[in-house]
């Protein structure tokens, strides 16, 4: 019979053989004086490793990081500090601006906004009840009369939160150029 190779010997003494395998084993072992001293060498060599791992001191010596390493810690902590600091404040005006551009638009578009609204309305009421199934439809015209001169002014307070949102991303770029981007490395 073959003698055992190493690894099936490692596999036998860590129990990670299976119950017929091991028992293979086991019968070899007593009839092998070779693969017997290899398996004592190797269960040897184990608790040798064993003893000399747990002897040691576990206590681990305090952690000093050289000034570089500490200095690289405390750049990229300050880093994700401002970048924290950078969302907050994309929120703050973002939301800032959503309310400003609706106040102005109630302020000073509020007779534009409250006309167009009004007739719309009226419309609406006078027809709905009395209309068509298709009343959309016959009276889609006065749904968006609005008087000539403030076309231009219902839109705008999109085309304003669009334009304030463009700066503000173009303003904070969302990933900053890193410094170290065009130096060599060693």
């Amino acid at each position: 019979m073959p003698h055992i190779d190493e690894l099936t010997l490692m596999m036998y003494s860590d129990d990670e053989l299976s119950a017929e395998e091991a028992a293979r084993v086991q019968v070899h072992l007593d009839h092998c004086f070779h693969c017997r001293q290899s398996w004592e060498r190797l269960t040897g060599e184990q608790h040798l490793l064993a003893e000399t791992i747990f002897a040691a001191d576990t206590s681990l010596p305090p952690l000093e990081l050289d000034s570089l390493t500490a200095a690289q810690i405390e750049g990229i902590a300050i880093l994700h500090r401002r970048h924290r600091r950078r969302l907050l404040w994309r929120a703050i005006l973002g939301a800032g601006t959503l309310l400003a551009v609706a106040a102005g638009y109630l302020i000073f578009w509020q007779s534009v906004w409250f006309h167009w609204v009004a007739s719309a309305w009226n419309s609406w009421t006078s027809r709905f009840f009395w209309g068509s199934a298709l009343w959309l439809k016959d009276n889609a015209g006065d749904l968006f009369n609005v008087p000539g001169p403030y076309v231009v002014a219902l839109p705008l307070p999109l085309l304003l939160l669009i334009g304030l949102l463009l700066l503000v991303n173009i303003r904070f770029l969302p990933f900053p150029p890193s410094r170290l981007q065009n130096r060599e490395v060693d």
